[in-house]
This record gives structure tokens, sequence and C-alpha cells, in this order.
């Protein structure tokens, strides 16, 4: 009877063991993005003989956003984040990489400097960057706005507010359309620093 007990308490046991089994097997796999730079490198005119210097940053991102899971929008006032998946690396030092790429191939005459850059190397131009948003939201686009200025020449800052549509379920595809974001703004920053040097060069 003990016998016949102890082996129905060994299948019971074992009968618990194999139903959990599939739940832990399909655990879903973290996957790691980055944004990249989708600047296609076509400098603009005029630029020959120049060499400026140009200093990026600082660049500040919402608080929000300083984790390493993917946040998006679920509603105007509540946000989720990713748990499975997330960015390789810091969201901000990823941003600055772009944004420094971008700019680097619409100026490609010039340096770009990341913020700090050393005392004996002080830049023509400092950009300052504030990011005030950028998720996707439930419209299914993403959305970055942000202040910008050029540090010495404009005391009022430029606002960006630009959306890109995306599949907002689609990891892979958000990230995509959130590097288009940072391409659309990178262009708004050129534009400005042509305007700017062009007027240099003038004088």
């Amino acid at each position: 009877m003990k016998r016949w007990r102890r082996n129905g308490l060994t299948l019971a046991l074992l009968l618990i063991f194999v139903t959990l089994l599939p739940g832990c097997a399909t655990t879903p796999e973290t996957k790691l993005y980055l944004l990249a730079a989708m600047e296609s490198g076509a400098p603009f005119a005029g630029e020959a003989g120049q060499t400026p210097v140009i200093g990026l940053g600082p660049v500040k991102l919402p608080d929000y956003l300083d984790r390493a899971q993917i946040v998006y929008r679920v509603s105007g006032n509540r946000l989720a984040a990713a748990d499975f998946h997330r960015w390789a690396e810091p969201l901000a030092a990823n941003v600055v990489r772009v944004l420094s790429e971008n700019l680097a191939a619409r100026f490609p005459t010039s340096r770009i400097l990341a913020y700090p850059w050393p005392k004996s190397q002080a830049p023509d131009y400092q950009l300052l960057v504030e990011v005030l948003r950028f998720d996707a939201g439930p419209d299914d686009a993403v959305h970055l706005i942000a202040n910008w200025s050029v540090e010495g020449w404009e005391a009022a800052p430029h606002r960006a507010d630009i959306t890109v549509p995306t599949d907002a379920h689609d990891f892979e595809t958000l990230v995509r359309s959130e590097s288009e974001a940072l391409m659309h703004l990178s262009r708004e920053i050129g534009d400005e620093l042509r305007r700017l040097m062009a007027g240099r060069q003038s004088k």
C-alpha cells in the first residue's frame, strides 16, 4: 500500500513537471535593436574649402526613455515597456551617434565632435538638442518632438515636430521609423547650418 502511494506521488509530480515544461521552453527570446543613420551622403553644394567643426551636444532625452526596454505609448497618458525588445546600448548614446553620422554625411568636409569635447577643440558651431518626445503611439506613428538651437548664433530654439508612419506592433519596423525620424531632424538642423555657413561666408 505504501509502495503504491509512493509510486502515485512520483507519477503526480512527474505530470506536474511535464505540464510546466512547455511554458518554460517557450519563454520569448530577448531581441536587441539599434537606431541607424539613414542619410544618403549627398553633401550640400558650395562647401568646397570649408572645414567647419560642428559640436553636437549636449543632447537630452526625457527620463522615461532612460531604460533598456523600448518604450511605446498605449494611450495619450499610458506608456508600456517591452521586456523582450531592448536597446543594445543606452538610447541617448545611440541617438547622438546617429545624429553625428547623418550630419557627417551632409557635411563631409566637416568634423563632428560629440559633447563633451576637449577645451583645445572648440567647435565653430555647437548644436544643443532637447528631445521632448520620441516614441510610437497608438496611431501607428513615431513622434519626435525636439527643441534645438545653434549656440552663439540664435537665442530662440527651433522646434521640430516630426511624425513617421510605422507599425507599433512590429518593433523592427518601429525602430526603423525612429531612425527615419532622426534623419528628418538631421536635415532640419543641416538646412539651418547651411544658412549660417552661407551668411558667414558672405561677410
